[in-house]
């Protein structure tokens, strides 16, 4: 089952990119299959690995290094806008863009 992390609070303002790791991190404990509501947070999929692998499907503008020190059995799906450091010190995430 896919779950949905949203990148605002209830109040519709943005939540800071690093209680937004944070979540994303919590939730990967949890499921292998996140889908992420985007709204300009940085390091998404930072490090972030599960046994059996991770599957991330970002929505909306990331901000910097975006799936930087990717692990090996992670995939990340982008749908929106991203910086030009994706993938930054890569180290075997697959990482596809859609833009």
């Amino acid at each position: 089952m896919t779950r949905v992390i949203k990148g605002l609070d209830q109040d519709g303002n943005r939540i800071d990119s690093f209680d937004f790791e944070h979540i994303v991190r919590q939730a990967a404990e949890e499921t292998s299959d996140l889908t992420l509501e985007s709204y300009g947070q940085h390091n998404i999929g930072i490090r972030l690995h599960r046994d059996g692998g991770l599957h991330l499907r970002v929505k909306g503008p990331c901000g910097q290094r975006l799936g930087s020190m990717g692990m090996p059995g992670t995939t990340i799906i982008c749908e929106g806008s991203v910086s030009d450091d994706v993938g930054y010190l890569n180290i075997g995430a697959e990482i596809t863009l859609l833009g």
